[in-house]
């Protein structure tokens, strides 16, 4: 129902960015930096574009096809964690242009 959004990376159209998709490590952290867990890209059926694929697909088969512009969420790369009041939350993307994070704080 709600998402959090980082900073836009600009996706490439090519093999190593497709490849990067897959091998990231994604971390997540507590707001202390405590690792709460870690899984790879290939977690949303073998790289996150193949869900993108899929979900693109299946919207259309629907007549709900995508419009520029659109976000996805494609899947877990990570156990599942509830949200508690005050949980402050890092995810890191390793392996992607500049590693980016995004953080939150539930309150």
């Amino acid at each position: 129902r709600l998402g959090v959004l980082g900073k836009p990376i600009a996706a490439r159209h090519d093999k190593a960015f497709a490849d990067a998709l897959a091998t990231m490590t994604v971390t997540l952290s507590d707001g202390s930096g405590t690792l709460i867990d870690s899984g790879k890209g290939s977690a949303t059926l073998g790289n996150p574009l193949n869900a993108a694929i899929w979900l693109a697909r299946d919207l259309a088969t629907a007549g709900t096809p995508l419009k520029r512009g659109d976000l996805l969420s494609l899947g877990s790369f990570t156990r599942l964690t509830p949200p508690r009041p005050g949980l402050a939350v890092t995810v890191r993307f390793d392996g992607l242009p500049g590693n980016p994070t995004v953080g939150v704080r539930f309150r």
